[in-house]
Formats: structure tokens, sequence, C-alpha cells
């Protein structure tokens, strides 16, 4: 964005109510999740398939049809298996080491607060927890999944202040009430210290520097750490990030039992929007709240790589009452 400081508000036109009507639009959405699930409609499809097709619908991937059939096979052999249980299917959502990226990377810092993201990722959960759970008598649940450890070992964050994030986010999932819904499995929670050490210097040996990377690599990995970074310290920390992620995705795979998502597709992970008509990561940047000159109210997400294209106006909104969320960033 046009500023030095973080997200300072320039000469726009005042976005301020619509702003604040848009998150007291989705503040109301999640407590009628909360509430209760929606009400289903008669239907002959098969409760396995009726999750299905709630999870491929554009409100929660942005994936094709044709492009979340890789995934299916296995989603549908997790839900089956549950389902001739009477058990509830878990889906995982992986959100990030417990940190919002810089947007500008050496001038504005690294996030560890809760913000507009973590409410619309909260709306997206809900939402999908009490449409599936209203066609699939078993029930469905849904966790919010923080890497902090792999963070921690490739971008060098202080552990309390993701611990700190970690807290906060389960002050809002608790505030809705979405507690035996929605919960939030942090890695160092679930990780022996000394162990996880011993895989990762192990795992760090076997990693071969890469010899270039993409021109675009180094924005990305100096976003992350919140610095500007010299050539041999972008290897590094690519070659910390093989090791890191290679050991934390072996650990889940052995204490995570249901669906493993993220907001960007993988191979292995199908793709869940991590905010309403989102295709990317929250934790990349800021979400801010968009106006377009009619009026209309929608999230974008704000990154180093494209906050000069933004003016930005930051509102209160504390008057909502929503733990922790007490400025949100109308963007033009």
């Amino acid at each position: 964005m046009r500023s030095e400081s973080r997200l300072r508000a320039e000469a726009v036109p005042d976005g301020t109510e619509a702003t604040r009507t848009y998150v007291a639009q989705i503040d109301e959405a999640v407590q009628d999740a909360a509430a209760s699930a929606e009400a289903a409609p008669p239907s002959a499809l098969d409760p396995v398939d009726a999750v299905l097709l709630t999870l491929t619908g554009r409100r929660h991937t942005y994936l094709s049809r044709a492009r979340t059939e890789a995934y299916l096979p296995e989603i549908r052999h997790y839900l089956e298996t549950r389902r001739d249980r009477g058990e509830p299917t878990t889906f995982h959502l992986d959100i990030g080491p417990g940190y919002h990226a810089s947007l500008h990377p050496g001038v504005l810092p690294l996030r560890f607060e809760i913000g507009l993201a973590e409410l619309l990722l909260l709306h997206q959960a809900a939402t999908f927890v009490s449409s599936a759970s209203a066609v699939f008598p078993p029930g469905i649940e849904f966790a919010l999944v923080v890497d902090d450890v792999c963070g921690r070992y490739v971008n060098r964050v202080p552990a309390e202040r993701t611990a700190a994030y970690c807290a906060q986010l389960r002050e809002l999932i608790g505030h809705y009430g979405l507690d035996d819904r929605i919960a939030l499995v942090v890695e160092s929670e679930t990780v022996d210290p000394g162990e996880y050490d011993a895989r990762y210097h192990a795992a760090l040996e076997q990693v071969v520097a890469p010899a270039t990377f993409d021109p675009k690599t180094p924005a990305n990995v100096e976003r992350f750490t919140g610095r500007p970074m010299t050539a041999q310290e972008v290897t590094e920390t690519l070659r910390r990030y093989q090791a890191a992620t290679a050991v934390t995705n072996a650990h889940f795979d052995d204490v995570l039992d249901g669906v493993r998502m993220t907001q960007r597709a993988t191979a292995r992970t199908f793709g869940f929007r991590g905010y309403p008509g989102g295709d990317t990561r929250i934790q990349c940047g800021e979400i801010c709240v968009a106006m377009t000159d009619s009026g209309r109210t929608y999230p974008v997400l704000v990154t180093s790589t494209n906050r000069e294209q933004f003016q930005a106006l930051p509102v209160d909104v504390s008057r909502q009452g929503i733990p922790h969320l007490l400025t949100v960033t109308c963007v033009y």
C-alpha cells in the first residue's frame, strides 16, 4: 500500500459504515451456523455423496469439479468408514504457522494477532460443518491446524508470539460456542521437542541447497521472515523449509485422523477456501474489506506484492464485541 506505516489511512472515500456492516453480517452468519445445523432439504443422495457435494461446491473450494475428482476417492473412504462405524468425520485445515506475513519486509512487522481473516475462516468452517452435519448423521467436525514448530524452525519466529496467536484464536472459537465442532490443533502441543529436533537435523543433512530458484521466491521468503534477505539467506531458508515441512508432514500423518486440507490444493491435500471467494492462504498477508464504486463489499487479501495497488482506511469495529477484532481495514 502507498504507505510506510501499517496500512496508514489516505484520502479515500469513506467506507466506514460499509465495513462495519460487512463485519456485522459475517458475525451474524457465524452465530447462525453455530446455533444449529442447517435443515437438510429432502434428497435421495447417500449421506457420503451429500457431504462431497457440499465440500466441492463453490462456497468451499476454488477447484473445478474436474479438479476435485482426484481427491474424492480418499475423502469418500474416510466418510464411508466413519458412517459405517457411526462416528463423526474430522476435516483438518492447515492455516499456517501462527502469524501473518509482513506487508513490507523490513518496514512493517510480522503480525501475531488474529483479525478479519480468522473471523472469515471460522465462517467458512462453521458453515461447512453446519451444512455437512445436516446430511451426515454421524456428524462432521473441523480442526484448524497450526504448524508453529515448522514455522519456528524455518523462519525463526518466537514461540511465545505464535502461542499468543493460538490463544486468541481459541478465544474466538469459544466466543461463538464452536468448541465442540471446531478444534485448534497446534503442532507444538502434539510433538516431542527432542524427537522433532533430531528428525529435523537428520532431514536437513539430506537436503541439497537449490542452485537457482524462481525470481519470485525471495519476496515470498522475505515476507514470512519479515526482513530483506541476501541470496544466501534465502537459500538456507529454503533448505530449512524442505527439512521442516517433511518432518511436520510426517508428524501430522501420524497424529491426524481424517481428511487433510490446505488453502491451496497440493498433490495430497484438497483445497478449501480460507475465506469467501478465496483461492490463496490467509497467512500470506492481511484480509481487508474491499469496496467497489457501487458500494459492494467483499474480502481481499493484501500482501507485500500487491499492497501498492490499494489505498487504505482503518475502521474501528470494536463495538461489534468480537474478541481481539478491534480494527478492520477497508481498501479501494
